[in-house]
């Protein structure tokens, strides 16, 4: 005969702590999403600061092509020492569109006895302190050194 008692089926208890187990896990896997997201986002940014970098490097080794007058601002003429990106209204070449964020540069040159010319630039960006006057507040830098010969 059976007795009430030896029925199977989950009792009120088991069902919370099964409930409490799958939320644990589900917000696991939350946070590694959003960790995924962010790292993708920063990736970006990193690609379209080094994007920047390397245009500006293949300008001085181009021999500073442009003009002091462009009217295009990616043909104006760069300077052995200068800046960038310091004014988004005006230098699209460096802001093409505030979704990707202001990204400012500056740089200096120097020739060596070799005839190498040494490019030393440094891209800024990200933070919301982050502005021409300000570069030390910016969030993220990206700095490199490249040595070239002007293309003849």
């Amino acid at each position: 005969m059976k007795t009430e008692n030896s029925r199977k089926g989950f009792s009120l208890i088991e069902l919370m702590v099964a409930i409490a187990i799958l939320t644990v896990g589900m917000a696991a896997v939350g946070a590694i999403l959003f960790a995924s997201y962010e790292s993708s986002r920063y990736n970006a940014s990193v690609r379209r600061a080094e994007v920047l970098m390397t245009q500006l490097c293949e300008r001085f080794k181009a021999g500073n092509v442009g003009t002091a007058a462009a009217t295009d601002p990616c043909q104006r003429k760069l300077d052995n020492n200068g800046t960038a990106g310091f004014d988004p209204a005006l230098d699209q070449c460096w802001n093409p569109s505030r979704n990707d964020g202001t990204y400012f540069c500056e740089w200096t040159t120097t020739t060596h006895a070799s005839g190498c010319r040494q490019l030393d630039a440094t891209v800024y960006w990200g933070g919301t302190e982050c502005e021409r006057t300000k570069l030390d507040k910016c969030k993220r830098k990206l700095r490199m050194i490249n040595y070239y010969k002007q293309y003849e």
